[in-house]
């Protein structure tokens, strides 16, 4: 806005500059060439005419060349509005797409983003969440925990990642939230973000191998092939049991 003042100040500027020198020198000329009164009127009507003329070329001269600025920097206005809405609609389409549950609080802890697999994990929906906190979706001592972890990634202004167990819709799971500070145009931490996922199955105590088939150890002649010196190696077809 401050740049396009300038542009039509410039414009003013310089009509006034060259109306003042117009006058001034015009009317001198005439006092020059034009000593009769009925000469000095007709030199005064084409002056006047030609003035309006120079002045009518010159404004016409300025303001399409103010047009054209304008409409370049509308066009770049434009093309960087039509990136910047790709950008988040492709972002979008990941974050709904994704099958961690991501989400963006602001610095109360109110939530700004709640993707689609936070609200499945949860059993929510995001209208249900967004502009609301924790106390709307966990019970109070998982609420302490969870704003306790965003206060410290908001206050170090670093990217932490924690292991915090929930209640959710599947039950009692583990989940890893990589966690971090959102910051505005001036590097002003404005509130943080957050990627879960469940890591439940890999905390689960693992369980003694087991064959596909379990029957190799009852037939009767297996015994023979197996000599008390030979090691024993889990066959393929074995796999951890869960």
């Amino acid at each position: 806005m401050a740049q396009q003042r300038r542009r039509v100040l410039r414009i003013v500027v310089i009509y006034m500059l060259v109306a003042s020198l117009w006058i001034i020198f015009s009317d001198r000329a005439i006092e020059h060439l034009a000593h009769d009164p009925a000469r000095l009127l007709t030199t005064s009507i084409f002056k006047g005419l030609a003035f309006v003329f120079v002045t009518s070329v010159l404004l016409y001269s300025l303001v399409t060349r103010l047009v054209r600025q304008f409409t370049t920097s509308a066009e770049h206005v434009y093309t960087a509005q039509a990136e910047r809405l790709q950008a988040l609609t492709l972002l979008d389409a990941v974050v709904s797409g994704s099958k961690d549950a991501i989400f963006a609080k602001d610095t109360e802890g109110r939530y700004l983003l709640f993707n689609r697999e936070a609200t499945r994990v949860t059993g929510t929906t995001a209208e249900a969440v967004i502009g609301r906190d924790d106390r709307v979706v966990f019970p109070p001592d998982q609420v302490e925990q969870i704003m306790a972890n965003d206060r410290r990634v908001m206050a170090s202004d670093t990217v932490e990642t924690f292991e915090e167990h929930l209640s959710t819709a599947d039950g009692a799971l583990v989940f890893m939230a990589t966690k971090g500070p959102l910051h505005d145009a001036d590097g002003r931490v404005i509130g943080m973000f957050g990627v879960s996922r469940d890591i439940t199955p890999c905390t689960a105590p693992r369980k003694p191998w087991r064959c596909r088939t379990g029957r190799s150890n009852r037939l009767p002649w297996a015994r023979h092939w197996l000599k008390p010196s030979t090691p024993w190696h889990a066959p393929s077809s074995c796999k951890a049991a869960t």
